[in-house]
């Protein structure tokens, strides 16, 4: 099964894009840009980053995203690292109480995840992406992990 993929033409218009090279730059309104390589794929990075999010928070004006994790300290930096390789957006790292937490702060890349690979806020009901769905096994075997 071939992966499922994200085109520029599957992107809204609320987003302005220009092409730099073979890469996107998107934005939206005054925000921080976020690099996208289109069509983008969505890997197992992808589902791995989208299957942390019940331990995550996606602010409910869309512009903050963090992950908090105390049992496993490196998933927040994994989370963090696979975020930055696919949008070019740097994540800070907090560490309280034995726990670390990855946040990124940007309306730009809280938006491309809303809109485009179907990421939940923070006041809505958890769900499955319908990209998920159909997907290889590897992709949904990285979602649930």
């Amino acid at each position: 099964m071939k992966p499922k993929l994200v085109r520029l033409s599957d992107i809204p218009d609320l987003f302005e894009r220009e092409k730099v090279g073979d890469v996107y730059s998107l934005r939206t309104g005054k925000s921080k840009p976020i690099i996208v390589k289109l069509p983008l794929q969505l890997d197992a990075d992808v589902a791995k980053v989208c299957g942390m999010m019940p331990d995550g928070f996606m602010g409910k004006d869309l512009s903050i995203i963090s992950f908090t994790q105390k049992k496993d300290t490196n998933k927040p930096k994994e989370f963090g690292r696979i975020l930055k390789k696919r949008f070019g957006i740097n994540p800070r790292y907090y560490y309280v109480n034995g726990a670390v937490t990855a946040t990124i702060s940007s309306k730009t890349l809280c938006r491309f995840l809303y809109h485009c690979l179907d990421f939940y806020k923070c006041d809505e009901e958890a769900r499955v992406p319908k990209w998920v769905f159909g997907s290889d096994t590897d992709i949904a075997k990285e979602y649930l992990r």
